[in-house]
């Protein structure tokens, strides 16, 4: 009976360190899809302002 509850004991641990660890798989890619969503976001309004100004160099010119 012991060997049968150390084996079961271990699965149960095995189990627990798989869902730790595919849990914190989860919140980094969800971290890093959330950086990536604000660096697409800010090089749109990096290039619009870039646009922006060479229209209003144009003008002035």
């Amino acid at each position: 009976m012991k060997l049968r509850f150390q084996i079961l004991a271990l699965g149960f641990v095995g189990v627990l360190m798989a869902a730790l660890v595919g849990g914190v798989g989860i919140f980094g890619a969800l971290r890093l899809a959330g950086a990536v969503d604000n660096a697409q976001t800010m090089g749109t309004a990096l290039q619009k302002s870039q646009h922006s100004d060479m229209m209003h160099d144009a003008i002035r010119g």
